[in-house]
């Protein structure tokens, strides 16, 4: 546009924007996920409710999973303790888990978090229905700027840094971030310790 080559119109402005919004958040996670490789991802942890927390996150996604056609179902049980974690730092990668589900579960199938207490940690598991997962794509899931065919094929956003960024996140918070599939299901769960 500067060198005249495109004209200065709005059409050729909104891209250039969505492309600058684009490089920012890459360098942004580029930034998250070096700090936290590098074990200097500063973390502000406090006594954390994942109960309340789990809930906010399913009431700001139901809009998008319902205009999906996709379930987002939850199993919370009472009398969790809490975790000793930074409320921030988990909220992103639950958001991280529950962005890649809406991508890859297809319409009319399911979202599920559920929350359980094991010995002295707490597990978050997100697990949602696929169509066409390949068994042998679990091993990658965690490398940086990793995509599946699947999700190249149907371009629908994400830089291949989600998963990484939140499997270093949950290490620092002392805890695992795996991933398995069965019956038609693919499952991150994460622990975290109680507070």
């Amino acid at each position: 546009m500067l060198d005249g080559l495109y004209p200065l119109d709005s059409a050729h402005l909104s891209v250039a924007h969505d492309q600058t919004i684009h490089l920012a958040r890459l360098v942004e996670d580029l930034r998250v996920l070096t700090l936290a490789e590098a074990k200097r991802l500063p973390l502000e942890r406090a006594t954390l409710d994942m109960i309340p927390l789990v809930n906010g996150l399913v009431e700001a996604f139901e809009p998008l999973a319902l205009d999906a056609e996709i379930r987002l179902t939850r199993d919370l049980p009472d009398g969790l303790p809490s975790v000793l974690a930074d409320p921030t730092r988990i909220r992103q990668v639950l958001s991280n888990l529950l962005n890649n589900a809406l991508r890859h579960t297809p319409d009319g199938g399911e979202i599920h978090i559920r929350l359980a207490q094991q010995a002295e940690y707490i597990s978050v598991q997100v697990s949602n229905t696929v169509s066409n997962l390949n068994p042998q794509d679990l091993g990658y899931m965690f490398d940086p700027f990793w995509r599946s065919a699947a999700a190249r094929e149907q371009d629908k956003g994400g830089s291949g840094l989600g998963l990484a960024i939140s499997r270093e996140i949950i290490t620092l918070h002392g805890g695992t971030l795996t991933v398995s599939s069965a019956d038609g299901r693919i499952r991150f769960t994460f622990t975290l310790p109680k507070g």
